[in-house]
């Protein structure tokens, strides 16, 4: 099977572009306070529903399959309400897809040297 990796250099371009008086701020939405690294979606229950009586014990391939494909059709009936939750929704959709995700934070020497 053909794997893949995807990189998203900067999963935040939200944040990327935010500035104050020379100084990289990027964490949280100017407008609501919200934490761009917070507060995911949590799909949990309806997935767990969605999923009842349909896993199949012998099969853990099968069982990944429809628990993917469950968890997105969960997001996608998300509506998101803010640009911040746009990216969020994206970043998720993307995420239940693969095999291995990882959130890396590093400094991009963004921050004035004084």
């Amino acid at each position: 099977m053909l794997k893949s990796i995807v990189i998203v250099p900067f999963a935040n371009p939200i944040g990327l572009g935010q500035y104050l008086m020379g100084c990289h701020l990027g964490r949280f939405a100017m407008d609501t306070g919200i934490n761009f690294n917070r507060n995911w979606l949590n799909l949990v229950k309806e997935v767990a529903a969605d999923i009842t009586n349909v896993l199949d014990e012998h099969d853990e391939n099968k069982n990944v399959k429809i628990i993917r494909e469950s968890l997105i059709r969960a997001a996608s009936k998300c509506v998101p309400k803010r640009q911040e939750d746009c990216l969020k929704l994206e970043l998720y959709k993307r995420a239940c897809i693969s095999d291995i995700v990882l959130d890396l934070h590093c400094d991009s020497g963004l921050f004035p040297k004084y």
